[in-house]
Parts: C-alpha cells; sequence; structure tokens
C-alpha cells in the first residue's frame, strides 16, 4: 500500500463516520412528537409529550384485553398486557417518530407520530 491509498482510506471513513452521525441526529430530533394510541384501526387517546407525562403510566382497558403503557421523555413503552405471548411488553422503548408497538390479540397499536412531518416521505431513501 501507499501513502496514497492510506490517505483515500482514511477520507472514506471519515466520510461514512461523519455521514453516519448526522443521518442518527436528524432521525433523532422528535420535534412536536405525540403518541397515538389506536385500538381495531381507530385512534383512542392522543398523547404529547411534554414534561408532565414523564413517569406516568397510562392504562388500556377494552372488550379486547388490559395492556399498561409506561411513558418516559420522548419515549414509550408497554410494561404489562394480559396478551398471551407479551410480545409489545419485551419489545421494549420506542422514541422515533414512525416507530411502533403492536399487540395483535387486542387490537392495539400504539405509534409515536410527529406533527412536523411532510407526509409519508422518507427523507433517507427519497
Amino acid at each position: 500500500m501507499k501513502k496514497g491509498d492510506i490517505i483515500t482510506i482514511f477520507i472514506i471513513i471519515v466520510l461514512g463516520l461523519s455521514f453516519l452521525i448526522f443521518i442518527n441526529r436528524t432521525q433523532n430530533q422528535t420535534g412536536n412528537s405525540y403518541i397515538s394510541i389506536q385500538v381495531d384501526g381507530k385512534e383512542i387517546k392522543k398523547i404529547e409529550f411534554d414534561e408532565n407525562t414523564i413517569g406516568t403510566e397510562y392504562e388500556i382497558n377494552n372488550e379486547f384485553g388490559y395492556n399498561k403503557l409506561e411513558i418516559g421523555e420522548n419515549r414509550v413503552r408497554v410494561i404489562e398486557a394480559d396478551c398471551k405471548d407479551k410480545i409489545d411488553v419485551k419489545q421494549g422503548w420506542i422514541s422515533k417518530p414512525g416507530e411502533t408497538l403492536v399487540c395483535l390479540p387486542h387490537k392495539l397499536v400504539i405509534e409515536i407520530k410527529s406533527e412536523d412531518s411532510d407526509g409519508d416521505i422518507d427523507h433517507i431513501n427519497y
């Protein structure tokens, strides 16, 4: 390997790492995010992220079953469920707009949405 090859490899690595850091920062900016709770395809609750919601728990109890959510700082998770497989509990925290928690037996979808979004355009692939 020559000196020029080493410099070229170093430049490619630095550019790649800086691109990954840029993408990660733009995805982590939540802006005006909120939690959308949907049961059987209908939104039943919209919870804004703010100082008052940090550490609170929200129970969802309907004819399909029982789930309990915990809301953190710009993130949410399911901490209890009476479904058999408990996949929604095992999934853990979600924090970015577009991420979802799903409990199929209870027909429950918990999604983080952003009021700042431009619609359904994926800016990374667009």
